[in-house]
C-alpha cells in the first residue's frame, strides 16, 4: 500500500526506480534491481499529490498502468463466489462440516453494503461457519448488525452507539411515562432488584440508566456521609491532622485524592519499619528509587 509510505522513504524508492541501484540496511554495498512494481492504495493519489502528503515525481513514476478495482458493494456477482470459497476454507481450517448455504444467507450477504470490503466478509463468513448448526449456514448465523442493517430494523441492543453520559442532566425534566426505557440485555452484568418499577421517578436514580446523574442518596456501599471518605479509618498523617485531611479528601480531585491515599500508605509503612527506606520499599513492592521520588513528591523527605 504505497500510501502509507512516508515521504523520506517515498524519495529512496524514487531513486531505486530511476537508478535501480539501492543499498540493504547495514551495508555499504551497492546492489542493483530490475524488478517490476505492482503497488497499491486504497486512496486516491491525485488527492494525496494535492494534499501534499504524495511526492508528485514519485506518483507520475508509478502511473504507468492504472487498475481500478470496484468495492465489493458495488460487484455483487462475486459475492457468491467469494462467500462459498471463505466458507469452505474455514470449515476445513476448524473442522467443521458443512453441507449446503441457505440462498437466503447469500442474499443478505448481496444486500448488505460491506464497509470493510473484502476482509469484512471474510471474517463475517468465518463467523457464520462456526455458529452454524447442523452443516447448514443459514440467516441467523450473521451478526445481528448485518441483519439489521439489510432490513433496516434497528438492533435491540447497539455496542457501537455512543452511550450518553452518566453525569450528564437532562435539558428539561421529563415526564415519567415519556422517558426512554430500553432494559439492558442478558449477560451485560446488571441485576435489577425485586420490586423496582420499570417506569416512574424511582427509576431515575437507578444507576442502572445512565440517562440521569446518581442522586446523593445512592452512595456506594462502605461511604459515610461525605462522599469519598474511607469506611475503614486510616492512622493520622504526621503533617495534618485527619479532619483537614477529610475535608481536602472530599473536595480535591481524583487525582489529589490518590495523593492523599498514597502518602498516608507510605507514612504507615514508614513508621512499621522505623522509618527505613529499604524495608519500607521491600514492604510496599517497589523500589528505594520510586519510593525516595514518592517521599520527595509528598514531602516526606
Amino acid at each position: 500500500e504505497i500510501d502509507v509510505l512516508p515521504l523520506e522513504q517515498q524519495a529512496k524508492l524514487l531513486r531505486v526506480i530511476e537508478t535501480g541501484e539501492y543499498e540493504p540496511v547495514g551495508s555499504n554495498e551497492t546492489r542493483r534491481s530490475e524488478a517490476r512494481l505492482v503497488v497499491a492504495s486504497n486512496y486516491n493519489l491525485e488527492e494525496l499529490v494535492r494534499a501534499g502528503s504524495f511526492r508528485t515525481d514519485l506518483y507520475y513514476r508509478l502511473n504507468i498502468l492504472n487498475f481500478r478495482l470496484l468495492p465489493l458493494r458495488e460487484r455483487p456477482w462475486d459475492i457468491e463466489y467469494l462467500a462459498r470459497k471463505f466458507a469452505l476454507e474455514h470449515s476445513r481450517t476448524h473442522g467443521i462440516p458443512l453441507r449446503t448455504i441457505d440462498e437466503g444467507f447469500l442474499e443478505t450477504l448481496r444486500a448488505y453494503h460491506w464497509p470493510g470490503n473484502i476482509r469484512e466478509m471474510e471474517n463475517v463468513v468465518r463467523r457464520a461457519v462456526l455458529y452454524c448448526q447442523k452443516g447448514v449456514l443459514s440467516v441467523t448465523d450473521l451478526p445481528s448488525s448485518i441483519r439489521c442493517a439489510v432490513s433496516g430494523s434497528r438492533p435491540a441492543f447497539d455496542p457501537t452507539a455512543a452511550a450518553p453520559s452518566a453525569y450528564a442532566a437532562p435539558a428539561a425534566p421529563m415526564a415519567p411515562e415519556s422517558r426512554p426505557y430500553e432494559p439492558l440485555p442478558a449477560g451485560m452484568g446488571a441485576r435489577v432488584g425485586a420490586g423496582l418499577p420499570a417506569h416512574g421517578p424511582a427509576r431515575s436514580a437507578s444507576p442502572l440508566h445512565p440517562m440521569h446523574p446518581l442522586q446523593p442518596a445512592m452512595q456506594p456501599l462502605g461511604y459515610g456521609a461525605t462522599p469519598f471518605q474511607p469506611a475503614a479509618p486510616y492512622a493520622a498523617p504526621l503533617a495534618e491532622s485527619p479532619a483537614s485531611a477529610a475535608a481536602r479528601l472530599a473536595q480535591a480531585t481524583l487525582e489529589a485524592r490518590v495523593d492523599v491515599m498514597e502518602r498516608r500508605i507510605i507514612e504507615d509503612s514508614l513508621r512499621r519499619n522505623n522509618f527505613r527506606r529499604k524495608e519500607t520499599a521491600a514492604e510496599l513492592g517497589i523500589s528505594r528509587v520510586t519510593l525516595y521520588n514518592k517521599m520527595k513528591k509528598f514531602g516526606l523527605l
